[in-house]
């Protein structure tokens, strides 16, 4: 807590230039992430989720979240759902966080920004957060493909007539997939191999269980097409993956749109499926409080605009732009997560921004995994903080492409999961339910039934017992060794600055002693006396902060303090 102190004082002193050394600096103020979990992705129309509505699946992500974070619900001020299809989603988070244990005191939202609006959601809670307006807040994104989409009507004429590119946000994604696959000189062939490399990944990954720690098992009910029966299902597992796709089997498979182009297949575009994603964030200080594990801080998150007929390569626009304003670059980040929207774009951002491809969508992407558009900007987060802990890196990374003709990138600096205070209920955020569990949907429905034993992830709280033992050891010796008054204050974690903030108090009574004294003697008159107080406090303020940095630095190089 010292360090950590002096810390947030010397950048408020110290101007600073970013880059990675700021990017992953620990301060007090810093916006964090304790809890990122999902549920499985499900197919839409035919998979586990096809009979569960938004507000349905909602709920059970929230209270998966109430579950596992151990929080009393109260301390979440705010919860925003990114969700793009259904116009009804600020009424069903708000019901569906009641339902869930919420109190009627913290509010809920939803937010749209196509298919970044659950990274959109994060960046709202991670600013409010920042900002000072909450202290904690919930961030979802959510998608229930299987539910039919609202219709959409033309433009107005105004709009069709004045500018052609207003005209192109009504081109279908298909279309502006075939349209990047044209006009940079993408061959099917290219697309294809790329997509059989996202399922080679993400075969492996769910083979090896590098999904466990991510996917929270939920229970719902699903009808029997034939009988109209409803069963109890438990999803566990993605249902995207088809094991042994590849070049070969996907070379067969027809161009989707038709009209517009023949590269793009089902094949090679992202999945159309069902699922949620949910990201729990609070200050660094407020997760230490309530010892809470901290897997990574918010950065930041970017957008940038283009032309709608090429939406696709968005990312190759976002990222550069988020790493100049971070002053990193794209070498400094070790997981990246760019939305697989269709492999074109996906192709073509990995090309022009020379993506090395050992670290992009190391567990596969949306063409193999799916892409519930609302869902996909928290799902990245929270797949990507994953493999982040799998491989003790550090940088995160996450873009994705945005239909209209948009692109949005985040960072997430990456920590592995450990609680801040020795507290025994604290436990990791990501525990599963131990034992084997019930296939995720029955085979009868076309849908991929994997079973496997999970094995519960727990924290191993040894090193932190272990380090504030020996502080408690640390602070019985200053109280019986005789140490000085200055050791003492030193050593204190709550405050190290007092003995800055004793002299900076002196220097104030003093000053304001001496400039009324002389201004009095000199028969000055009472305006003239209260301007020289009024100066002598502008100058105590200079003191106070000179004091505490002063003072501090010398204490804690003296009297270095272990957090």
């Amino acid at each position: 807590m010292a360090a950590e102190r002096l810390s947030s004082i010397l950048s408020h002193i110290t101007p600073t230039k970013g880059g990675i050394s700021q990017v992953t600096s620990q301060n007090p103020d810093d916006v964090v992430i304790t809890l990122a979990i999902r549920t499985p992705l499900t197919k839409a129309g035919k998979g586990g989720f096809k009979d569960t509505l938004l507000d349905g699946m909602v709920y059970k992500l929230l209270c998966e979240v109430v579950t596992r974070s151990k929080l009393d619900p109260q301390v979440v001020e705010d919860i925003c759902l990114g969700n793009v299809n259904d116009s009804k989603a600020a009424l069903y988070i708000r019901a569906a966080s009641l339902a869930a244990g919420f109190p009627n005191a913290t509010a809920a939202s939803s937010v749209n920004r196509f298919c970044s609006s659950g990274l959109k959601a994060v960046q709202d809670i991670a600013n409010q957060i920042h900002m000072g307006s909450i202290d904690c807040g919930l961030a979802l994104g959510a998608e229930s493909m299987s539910t039919p989409p609202e219709p959409h009507r033309a433009f107005v004429d105004e709009l069709m007539e004045s500018n052609s590119e207003a005209k192109d946000c009504l081109q279908p994604m298909g279309q502006t997939s075939e349209n990047v696959g044209a006009d940079f000189n993408i061959p099917r062939e290219l697309q294809d191999e790329y997509a059989a490399e996202s399922y080679a990944r993400a075969e492996r990954a769910q083979k090896s269980g590098w999904f466990d720690d991510e996917i929270v098992p939920v229970t719902t009910k699903i009808e029997d097409p034939k009988s109209g029966e409803e069963k109890p299902v438990t999803l566990t597992k993605d249902e995207g993956p088809r094991w042994g796709t590849n070049y070969e089997s996907l070379s067969k498979v027809k161009p989707a749109f038709k009209m517009y182009g023949d590269k793009s297949t089902g094949g090679n575009s992202s999945q159309v499926t069902d699922g949620a994603a949910a990201v729990l964030m609070m200050k660094r200080s407020r997760a230490k409080e309530l010892g809470q594990p901290i897997l990574g801080k918010f950065v930041g998150a970017t957008v940038q605009g283009l032309a709608p007929r090429i939406m696709g390569i968005g990312p190759s626009l976002a990222i550069p732009k988020l790493l100049g304003k971070l002053n990193i670059t794209l070498d400094q980040c070790d997981v990246i997560e760019l939305n697989e929207a269709f492999a074109s774009m996906a192709v073509y951002c990995k090309d022009v921004l020379k993506i090395p491809h050992d670290k992009m969508n190391i567990r596969g992407g949306a063409i193999a995994l799916g892409h519930p558009l609302g869902c996909t900007g928290a799902r990245q987060i929270v797949t990507g903080l994953s493999e982040c802990r799998r491989q003790k890196k550090k940088i995160l990374l996450t873009s994705m492409c945005i239909g209209t003709g948009q692109g949005m990138a985040g960072l997430v600096p990456a920590r592995p999961a450990e609680v801040e205070s020795s507290t025994s209920e604290a436990t990791n955020s990501l525990v599963d339910v131990d034992g084997p569990h019930v296939s995720s949907v029955p085979s009868d429905f076309e849908s991929q039934s994997i079973k496997t034993d999970t094995q519960a992830a727990r924290i191993d709280l040894t090193n932190d017992d272990s380090s504030r033992a020996q502080d408690k050891q640390s602070d019985k010796r200053d109280s019986t060794d005789g140490s000085s008054f200055v050791k003492k204050l030193a050593r204190n974690k709550e405050n190290p600055v007092i003995l800055g903030n004793v002299i900076a108090t002196a220097a104030v009574v003093g000053l304001l002693g001496w400039g009324g004294s002389r201004l009095s003697k000199g028969g000055a008159p009472r305006a003239d006396v209260g301007w020289g107080v009024g100066a002598a406090v502008i100058g105590a303020v200079g003191l106070f902060g000179l004091g505490d940095y002063m003072v501090s630095k010398w204490a804690l190089k003296k009297y270095p303090v272990k957090d």
